[in-house]
């Protein structure tokens, strides 16, 4: 899962930038051969007037799947933070279904209120609650409303192609992390990142300083990323990802009980 949201934008596998100002040098940079690249592959046709380039329609055009399993991300996103009275979930409701692809969101949007951390934490749990895409109210959900899904994401049974929601919040998230800049804070504090192993709805966040010069047994090591497979399903309670599952354990233990 890749979403990334900053300066009011949200991002989640699907390009979003469409048309970009080609002479606005200090709000917009770009690759020079952005377009050429495009015309060599032919994706786009060699012309004098490449004002109307629209980045994403060429090199990553919205598709169902690109819209209601990355665009619906952001949309849940957005919609929580444009307005309080659901205008904004009801206006693209169509186009992140995948019933209309022409109606696409802004790529910019202003929240209605100043956003905290905790709020950002809040965006990032989400399973489409309280919308049509409510992971508590489907079939997939049993008699519990459960919000996880097996997987694939997409299959087929007698011919037909099922497909399961791709919401934000998913246990098969590997890490997640919220930053945070504090200009208020001496430069060593200003910056950091609040990490956390698995499901983003579940897992609870440790703040990492960017002046850290180590990181906390629980969450060192090499992985996948240097090249050393990571063993994924050895129980180790040293380790934060299995601690995690020790805590919420405990958690719902205390629920029932």
């Amino acid at each position: 899962m890749i979403l990334f949201l900053c300066n009011r934008k949200a991002h989640a596998n699907q390009a979003r930038i469409t048309t970009f100002p080609r002479n606005d040098t200090e709000n917009c940079l770009y690759a020079e051969d952005v377009v050429d690249v495009a015309v060599h592959y032919g994706l786009y046709p060699r012309q004098e007037d490449n004002s109307g380039f629209s980045f994403s329609d060429v090199y990553d055009p919205v598709t169902f799947s690109g819209a209601r399993f990355s665009e619906a991300r952001v949309w849940s996103i957005f919609s929580q933070i444009v307005d309080s009275d659901g205008s904004f979930q009801m206006e693209f409701q169509d186009y992140i279904t995948g019933r209309n692809l022409k109606k696409r969101m802004p790529l910019f949007v202003k929240p209605y209120k100043k956003l905290s951390v905790s709020d950002v934490m809040d965006l990032m749990n989400s399973h489409y609650e309280g919308t049509e895409l409510d992971a508590t109210r489907d079939v997939g959900g049993g008699i519990f409303a459960d919000v996880h899904r097996p997987r694939p994401l997409v299959w087929e049974y007698h011919g037909k192609t099922f497909f399961n929601e791709r919401t934000i919040a998913t246990q098969q998230t590997g890490w997640n992390f919220v930053a945070q800049i504090r200009r208020n804070m001496p430069r060593e504090l200003a910056a950091l990142i609040w990490f956390a192993v698995d499901d983003s709805s579940t897992s609870p966040k440790v703040p990492v300083y960017a002046s850290s010069t180590m990181i906390a047994q629980p969450y060192a090591g090499k992985g996948t990323q240097d090249g050393v497979p990571g063993p994924m399903l050895k129980l180790d309670m040293k380790k934060a990802f299995w601690g995690k599952f020790l805590l919420v354990s405990l958690v719902d233990i205390c629920l029932v009980c």
